[in-house]
């Protein structure tokens, strides 16, 4: 009973020492989280510091009282940036005393009764190691691991988007270049008239509107969902150093004939950054706050509460659905941005307005002939 009271005690001293050494962190400014590696002596953790420029990995060890602490025998086994020395941790007033790595490696020594190493009391305890809280903050970058955004892994997913993104936007233009004689026809709404054959007539007017409007919603999927999310396409390219990166991509990629000396004379060159501006501006206007937003929060209600699954309880804000204007200037604004997006991101020359020409030809054709019984007995 003794051995579990103990093991519980010591559990306890390690979550008071972590605890308190996290309070202190928190309130100047790191944010935060566990590590994995915990023992039972210690916890680790990782922080990031207030301008979230730096990363460190700190090793807590906590005691009730004044304690060796032992160490593994050599410096590449120290996995840490910081040792954090909790003393008194139960207490109303512990002591943490902070130690950097290279501090530590040259203060241990050799323990007798085995191949560790320690570091004792006096070693650690002294008062320029004592909650030295505000020197963290003031260390210099390069003694930390710099956190460095994975651009690659980023740009490999725009790449896969935008391909995605031509992928709906061909679907939504096949839909809509099948869809727009049904509205603009007139001579074929009089051969139908009054008939069985305009009942099947505005079913497919139906599910063709439906299935453009639900290949331009899918746009905006959420990117946690597996989606394109032209809101996370938009993060990437408002991202100044995420910008540079893509267009260093892009320019050394691109064969020697077709650039000259600098990135500055190759944007210049093909319209890079006017594209790319271009491209923000029309996004921008479908985020909140945006003045086509309305027409986008229609969209997916639409698509929400009818298309893709219908509602058993009808939704407590009625669903605003935009008129034929509205509509066309949705899916040609997602035209133009894939038109834009495939140019800059896959350097591929892709004109969905050209798709949308050879399609309604194909379409004139078919509707042309389209008659209903009605018109056959005249």
């Amino acid at each position: 009973m003794s051995g579990l009271i103990s093991a519980q005690e010591k559990q306890c001293t390690v979550e008071s020492g972590l605890a308190y050494l996290t309070w202190q962190l928190a309130r100047h400014g790191w944010q935060v989280s566990t590590d994995e590696g915990s023992g039972r002596r210690s916890a680790r953790l990782r922080i990031i510091s207030p301008d979230r420029l730096r990363k460190i990995k700190v090793q807590s060890m906590a005691f009730s009282s004044p304690s060796t602490v032992m160490l593994d025998p050599s410096a590449d086994d120290l996995d840490f940036d910081v040792l954090a020395v909790t003393i008194n941790a139960k207490s109303d007033v512990p002591t943490c005393f902070l130690l950097k790595r290279e501090e530590v490696f040259a203060l241990t020594e050799k323990d007798p009764n085995g191949p560790k190493y320690r570091l004792v009391p006096p070693q650690y305890r002294q008062k320029k190691f004592e909650d030295r809280w505000d020197e963290v903050n003031a260390w210099p970058v390069g003694f930390s691991k710099q956190i460095t955004p994975d651009f690659e892994a980023d740009l490999q997913h725009l790449v896969a988007s935008v391909k995605a993104l031509m992928r709906e936007v061909d679907m939504a233009t096949t839909f809509y270049a099948a869809w727009r004689p049904l509205v603009d026809d007139k001579e074929l709404e009089q051969r139908f008239g009054r008939s069985y054959a305009t009942r099947t007539l505005n079913d497919i007017n139906k599910a063709l509107k439906r299935e453009m409007l639900l290949s331009l919603c899918r746009l905006w999927d959420r990117k946690r969902d597996g989606g394109i999310s032209l809101t996370w396409v938009l993060d990437r390219l408002t991202n100044k150093e995420f910008k540079s990166y893509m267009i260093e991509k892009i320019y050394f990629n691109m064969p020697k004939e077709f650039f000259n000396s600098t990135c500055e004379d190759f944007c210049s060159a093909f319209s890079v950054e006017n594209d790319i501006n271009d491209c923000i501006r029309i996004l921008r206007l479908y985020m909140r706050g945006g003045e086509n937003h309305k027409i986008l929060e229609s969209a997916r209600g639409i698509r929400n509460k009818f298309l893709a699954h219908h509602q058993v309880i009808e939704p407590e804000t009625p669903i605003v659905q935009h008129g034929q204007e509205d509509f066309e200037k949705f899916y040609n604004d997602m035209v133009f941005i894939s038109n834009i997006l495939m140019s800059v991101v896959c350097r591929t020359l892709y004109d969905p307005l050209d798709l949308q020409r050879q399609l309604a030809k194909c379409a004139s054709h078919f509707w042309k002939n389209a008659q209903s019984e009605q018109f056959l007995k005249g």
